[in-house]
């Protein structure tokens, strides 16, 4: 046993095979003084017209002259008029002129007229 003794306390305490690292901290970022960026607001006017509509068989630029003809407001502003699925979209440059379209059209008193 004093053998084993000898031994033990020559070689000391064991320490684990893998050095233990101290673990530093990072600084902090420090945070953007950014404003975080604002969803995008959909401005486009949507007109949906029903499977039997005869509109729906016009071009972007016939429903475009029909609602000039209709409404009495010149689209001229307007960037595009395409079709998305089962509706026409309209895209206008400003504000002022949507809120015209928007103000002078009731599509639901043309729809009894024609």
């Amino acid at each position: 046993i004093a053998q084993y003794m000898a031994t033990v306390a020559k070689n000391g305490l064991r320490q684990a095979a893998v050095p233990i690292v101290k673990v530093i901290s990072r600084p902090v970022a420090k945070a953007s003084k950014k404003d975080a960026p604002k969803a995008k607001v959909d401005k486009r006017l949507f007109f949906r017209l029903g499977s039997e509509y005869p509109w729906r068989k016009l071009s972007p630029q016939g429903v475009r002259a029909v609602i000039q003809v209709q409404t009495g407001c010149s689209l001229c502003m307007s960037d595009s008029i395409y079709r998305v699925r089962t509706v026409f979209t309209i895209s206008t440059t400003d504000v002022g002129s949507r809120q015209e379209i928007l103000d002078v059209s009731d599509f639901g008193e043309y729809k009894r007229q024609s």
